[in-house]
């Protein structure tokens, strides 16, 4: 009797796993990626919006091959922190 009502349990556990995870997992994920493309669209139109107030006031527009976006991000990512205090903040550019 007691393994009949295990059992049951059990199957009633996956069964609400499955009806209900698989969905949600679904979702959830969908709801990532929308978030993260929403995201690029606004960043493109800021950058679209900032073009057109350039080119409205007649300023140049810089090439975008002379910038590298990931040199900016690597000449932030590489400090250290060379303090033994655990409240010590950035020191600065790592050495290599």
């Amino acid at each position: 009797m007691r393994r009949r009502m295990l059992q049951a349990t059990v199957a009633a556990v996956a069964v609400a796993v499955i009806l209900l995870g698989f969905p949600l997992a679904f979702f959830g994920a969908q709801l990532v990626l929308q978030g993260e493309a929403d995201e690029v669209q606004a960043r493109a139109d800021r950058l679209a919006t900032r073009i057109d107030r350039r080119i409205a006031a007649d300023e140049e527009i810089p090439d975008a091959s002379s910038r590298t976006p990931s040199s900016r991000r690597a000449r932030t990512s590489r400090r250290r922190c060379t303090s033994s205090s655990p409240t010590a903040r950035c020191c600065g550019p790592a050495r290599t």
